[in-house]
């Protein structure tokens, strides 16, 4: 069950709208995803399931959100630096 095409992992957020997550009348959902683009290609792996139920687990990539965040606060230094 291991196999390379039994699984596809990639990184992924909610992306920040009000439209990420929809509720239907029949007590169902969809999501969407961010997907950044250096985990596009582990996607489209998933590509050849369409149409197949699958089995989502979903977990905080703790390693990656530091990284985000500390990119985030490079940004805000370099974006604040008026000459």
């Amino acid at each position: 069950m291991n196999k390379q095409n039994d699984a596809v992992e990639f990184l992924c957020s909610y992306p920040p709208i009000q439209s990420a997550i929809k509720l239907d009348g029949q007590g169902g959902a969809r999501i969407q995803l961010d997907i950044p683009e250096s985990e596009v290609p582990n996607w489209l792996r998933s590509m050849a399931w369409r149409g197949k139920r699958m089995k989502a687990r979903l977990e905080v990539d703790t390693v990656s959100d530091e990284v985000v965040k500390t990119n985030e606060k490079k940004r805000k230094r370099v974006n604040s630096y008026n000459p």
